[in-house]
């Protein structure tokens, strides 16, 4: 038999984590000393100590390593799935390391903030629920939103109203929650919306966007995919933000005025989607 100290110099383990295996049920003594406590291994326990340094040694969990001790018909197809675990949280990290360094670099860029004077704008719009963005549904939502979008151009158009631009869209608070948000989805329109206009399956919204100075930034939509990180503000982002700071946030309270970013699209001659421009009410006239 084997003393706690003598079996460490064997096994490669420490005396505190032979301790911490015992206590865990993972590697336990061949026998106590009733009297002293003095933990003995055996020279048959060797193996599964090695064993069990092995697999620490690779960064396994405690879970996974009593699976491949306690089955050693096992232990391959343990290590096998670790391994590709381990592969998977590499490509991640790496994934976060480039979008992170694209992101700082896109961040330490100048990038130019435009002004521009606007007419005021009549606007149609749905509603969608909350779990679009802010993270709680399936996906991101851009089927469910594309959806709803078109749905509002057709019942728009049915009405005799239809869309006179590019959509756009932005994010407001949930009514009685602190947290939760929704997407507003908008078309402009020539006048103003009547309740013949409905969308099913969602909640029809109008307003008018008055004559207003506003700040924009366009992005293309490769750049503001590639540049940041899932869930972090895009450098134009902060560049609109830091611009209206500056510059003042347009008076009033009424919700019409566009203080919100709104994303709109930038559209081709031909109608196609050239990328979109983030867009914020920095004055309200009239």
């Amino acid at each position: 038999m084997m003393t706690i100290g003598q079996f460490s110099q064997a096994s490669g383990l420490t005396a505190k984590a032979l301790r911490f295996y015992d206590e865990n049920g993972l590697l336990q003594p061949a026998e106590v000393d009733a009297a002293s406590g003095y933990r003995r291994y055996s020279a048959a326990q060797l193996r599964r100590a090695a064993t069990v340094k092995v697999l620490r040694d690779m960064g396994m969990p405690l879970a996974q390593v009593r699976v491949a001790v306690d089955e050693p018909d096992r232990c391959d197809a343990v290590v096998a799935a670790y391994r590709d675990e381990l592969a998977a949280e590499r490509a991640r990290q790496d994934l976060a390391v480039r979008q992170g360094t694209a992101a700082l670099a896109a961040y330490a860029a100048p990038l130019v903030v435009g002004t521009r004077r606007a007419a005021r704008q009549p606007w149609a719009g749905v509603l969608a629920p909350p779990g679009l963005v802010d993270g709680t549904g399936d996906d991101d939502g851009s089927e469910a939103a594309n959806g709803m979008f078109t749905a509002l151009f057709t019942a728009l158009a049915a009405a005799g109203n239809p869309p006179t631009g590019a959509w756009w869209s932005s994010v407001e608070p949930a009514p009685g929650s602190e947290s939760q948000v929704r997407l507003l989805l908008c078309w402009p329109v020539e006048r103003a919306v009547g309740s013949d206009v409905r969308v099913e399956g969602c909640t029809t919204t109008s307003g008018v966007l008055p004559e207003r100075t506003e700040a924009f930034v366009r992005v293309g939509w490769a750049q503001e995919g590639e540049e940041t990180p899932e869930g972090v503000p895009t450098a134009a982002m902060i560049a609109l933000a830091e611009h209206a700071g500056a510059h003042g946030d347009p008076a009033g309270d009424d919700t019409d005025d566009g203080d919100a970013v709104r994303q709109v699209g930038v559209l081709a001659e031909d109608g196609s989607v050239l990328g979109v421009e983030l867009v914020v009410t920095t004055a309200v006239h009239g």
